[in-house]
């Protein structure tokens, strides 16, 4: 029941957060091992569901779903087989 209140605390703050910010696609760019490992320290500091959330309210801007709703993988697409 927590984790469901917490959930959609997370939900209405990234609702809220979407409307100060705006995704600029332009913004990234291809970084050296030296620049990737000093990104890297600046976020060690957040917990690994932190890292999540953030990567989940991302994807959400940059594929245009509604983070509480996220699209469902379509698994008529693959096919799973034995090996030989």
């Amino acid at each position: 029941m927590q984790d469901k209140l917490s959930s959609q605390k997370f939900i209405f703050e990234i609702e809220n957060q979407k409307l100060m910010y705006k995704l600029d696609r332009t913004a990234f760019k291809a970084m050296t091992a030296e620049q990737a490992d000093y990104e890297m320290q600046n976020t060690q500091h957040l917990s690994i569901t932190e890292r999540l959330k953030i990567a989940m309210y991302l994807n959400s801007i940059a594929y245009n779903f509604p983070i509480d709703n996220p699209p469902k993988l379509d698994r008529t697409v693959f096919e799973a087989r034995a090996r030989k």
